[in-house]
């Protein structure tokens, strides 16, 4: 049995704001290198996924640059035709986007994607959704929400004095 380590940060569930759709965990996991969260909408299924939004976190000591130019490379293994775009925000983190269709377009992938460098890790959130049901505004309100989220610092890591009761999973996915 692999222990998953205790991240310093946590990520709030990450939505626009005129999304009012209820979100689930669909699916979760973890070891000593990487915790994963994918949330879809309610009702969905994740075999089947529309639309998906993904928490990871890497534990790694890689730069944020070297993080980002690997991320890169495997998508373009993963397909040659793929578009990447790549901006560096202000305050150091990077916002990609990508879109992908090669293997056939209902199964194709269209993701923004937020790497963030903290001591322990790369934090990491994205909002996917299949190209044939892109929505303009949706994805304009999303890129918007996970260009403005933050991260915050982790219930868990705080004093047991401090905290009243445990955190639930889902107050830190």
């Amino acid at each position: 049995m692999q222990a998953v380590p205790t991240p310093n940060m946590a990520m709030p569930l990450v939505r626009p704001k005129d999304d009012t759709r209820e979100w689930v965990l669909a699916f979760q996991g973890g070891g000593n290198t990487r915790i994963l969260a994918e949330f879809i909408p309610k009702g969905d299924n994740i075999k089947q996924w529309n639309e998906m939004f993904i928490q990871q976190i890497d534990f790694t000591k890689a730069s944020l640059r070297d993080y980002v130019n690997d991320w890169k490379a495997m998508l373009l293994k993963a397909d040659p035709k793929i578009t990447i775009t790549e901006t560096k925000l202000a305050d150091g983190s990077f916002l990609m986007t990508f879109l992908s269709v090669a293997s056939a377009p209902a199964q194709g992938e269209e993701q923004v994607r937020r790497f963030i460098r903290e001591k322990d890790a790369i934090y990491q959130m994205s909002y996917s959704v299949r190209p044939s049901l892109r929505n303009e505004d949706k994805w304009k309100s999303w890129v918007e929400a996970i260009t403005q989220a933050r991260l915050v610092k982790n219930p868990i890591k705080q004093p047991v004095k401090q905290r009243r009761g445990l955190p639930r999973l889902g107050d830190l996915f």
